[in-house]
Protein backbone atom coordinates (compact mmCIF):
# COMPACT_ATOMS: atom_id res chain seq x y z
CA UNK A 1 0.00 0.00 0.00
CA UNK A 2 1.45 2.96 -0.86
CA UNK A 3 1.75 6.25 1.28
CA UNK A 4 0.31 9.44 0.28
CA UNK A 5 0.99 12.62 1.95
CA UNK A 6 -0.60 15.80 1.28
CA UNK A 7 0.01 19.10 2.65
CA UNK A 8 -3.20 19.33 3.69
CA UNK A 9 -2.91 16.11 5.79
CA UNK A 10 0.32 17.54 7.01
CA UNK A 11 -1.83 20.62 8.33
CA UNK A 12 -4.26 18.39 9.52
CA UNK A 13 -2.08 16.13 11.48
CA UNK A 14 -0.36 19.75 12.51
CA UNK A 15 -3.46 20.97 13.82
CA UNK A 16 -4.09 17.65 16.08
CA UNK A 17 -0.61 18.17 17.56
CA UNK A 18 -0.11 15.04 15.52
CA UNK A 19 3.54 16.46 13.79
CA UNK A 20 7.15 15.81 15.19
CA UNK A 21 9.36 19.19 16.08
CA UNK A 22 10.82 18.82 12.08
CA UNK A 23 7.17 18.78 10.80
CA UNK A 24 6.11 21.75 13.08
CA UNK A 25 8.83 23.51 11.47
CA UNK A 26 8.09 22.42 8.13
CA UNK A 27 4.43 23.71 8.64
CA UNK A 28 4.95 26.83 10.48
CA UNK A 29 7.83 27.97 8.03
CA UNK A 30 4.75 27.50 5.24
CA UNK A 31 2.04 29.31 6.79
CA UNK A 32 4.95 32.31 7.64
CA UNK A 33 5.84 32.22 3.85
CA UNK A 34 2.73 31.51 2.01
CA UNK A 35 -0.55 33.31 2.36
CA UNK A 36 -2.83 30.91 0.63
CA UNK A 37 -2.01 27.76 2.94
CA UNK A 38 -2.54 29.95 5.58
CA UNK A 39 -5.82 31.15 4.69
CA UNK A 40 -6.72 27.37 4.21
CA UNK A 41 -5.19 26.83 7.83
CA UNK A 42 -7.26 29.21 8.93
CA UNK A 43 -10.10 26.95 7.38
CA UNK A 44 -9.23 23.75 8.84
CA UNK A 45 -8.95 25.50 12.23
CA UNK A 46 -12.31 27.20 12.29
CA UNK A 47 -13.81 23.77 11.38
CA UNK A 48 -11.80 22.12 13.87
CA UNK A 49 -13.22 24.71 16.21
CA UNK A 50 -16.82 24.20 15.21
CA UNK A 51 -16.79 20.17 15.15
CA UNK A 52 -18.57 19.10 18.90
CA UNK A 53 -15.84 17.40 20.92
CA UNK A 54 -16.96 13.74 21.01
CA UNK A 55 -15.54 11.30 23.10
CA UNK A 56 -16.32 7.75 22.95
CA UNK A 57 -16.35 4.84 25.83
CA UNK A 58 -17.71 1.50 25.72
CA UNK A 59 -20.22 0.64 28.00
CA UNK A 60 -19.66 -1.06 31.44
CA UNK A 61 -21.16 -4.12 30.20
CA UNK A 62 -18.92 -4.65 27.22
CA UNK A 63 -15.96 -3.97 29.88
CA UNK A 64 -16.95 -6.51 32.09
CA UNK A 65 -17.67 -9.69 29.66
CA UNK A 66 -14.17 -8.30 28.03
CA UNK A 67 -12.56 -8.72 31.89
CA UNK A 68 -15.12 -12.12 32.46
CA UNK A 69 -13.57 -13.45 29.27
CA UNK A 70 -9.82 -12.70 29.90
CA UNK A 71 -10.21 -14.18 33.01
CA UNK A 72 -11.26 -17.49 31.61
CA UNK A 73 -8.46 -17.73 29.52
CA UNK A 74 -5.59 -19.37 29.78
CA UNK A 75 -1.85 -17.62 29.89
CA UNK A 76 -0.13 -17.56 26.93
CA UNK A 77 3.10 -19.49 27.46
CA UNK A 78 5.91 -17.36 25.86
CA UNK A 79 7.57 -19.01 22.98
CA UNK A 80 10.96 -20.53 24.11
Amino acid sequence: MENKFTIESLLLKYLYHETNSKENDVVEDALASNWELHKLFENLEQGYRILPKVTFAPKTSTLQSILRYSNEQPAIEPYV
